[in-house]
């Protein structure tokens, strides 16, 4: 599964065997289709939900409409304050 080799070790453990496996296809079809800088955009938005809902999981249809939430995000690298 593309998903589970693909880099993003932050995924795998995301992923439950309850998700419907259509939506999954489709999932990693968004996921391969973005450049780096979407991928970090995309892993900040996973990050911000996981700490917002304080939760180790993002259901999939979350992960999924996050993936189109991508052009209004900015990523500033080795900040440790807001």
């Amino acid at each position: 599964m593309k998903v589970m080799d693909g880099g993003l070790g932050y995924l795998p453990q995301l992923i439950t065997e309850s998700d419907n496996i259509y939506e999954l296809d489709y999932f990693t079809e968004r996921l391969f289709a973005m450049d780096a800088w979407q991928l970090d955009y995309f892993e900040g938005l996973v990050r911000m939900e996981k700490i917002k809902t304080q939760s180790n999981s993002v259901p999939l249809d979350l992960l999924i409409n996050m993936t189109y939430s991508l052009e209004d995000c900015q990523v500033v690298h080795h900040v440790q304050t807001d």
